[in-house]
């Protein structure tokens, strides 16, 4: 019922990606710092190791200690917590490459 082949998953998941066509917003330096670091955000949530020990666990350990609504909620925060966390690395991750490639610069410069 809810493969990724089925019509009705295929329908709504194109309704759902051209109600977002419809929005429009103004340029936002925000969006756009926090879109960056996006891609490094994924690549930390989808890791397998991080995923299946740390992601999941955490999930379980929520599930085990938590009423369903609390679960949800602890869930939620989880995950927007690990986002930001992402992006700070990322943010960092980008300084010191800049602070690499102005080094490697001037090494060639000066051979």
């Amino acid at each position: 019922m809810f493969n990724y082949t089925n019509p009705l998953v295929i329908i709504s998941s194109v309704c759902f990606f051209l109600s977002f066509t419809k929005i429009h917003i103004n340029d936002s330096r925000g969006i756009n710092w926090i879109a960056i670091s996006s891609i490094a955000a994924y690549l930390l949530h989808m890791n397998p190791l991080f995923y299946e020990s740390y992601f999941l666990g955490t999930l379980y350990h929520f599930r085990a200690i938590s009423t369903p609504l609390g679960t949800f909620f602890y869930t939620l925060a989880f995950i927007f917590l690990l986002f930001f966390a992402a992006v700070a690395l990322d943010k960092i991750r980008l300084i010191l490459w800049r602070m690499f490639l102005k080094v490697y610069n001037n090494i060639m410069r000066l051979a």
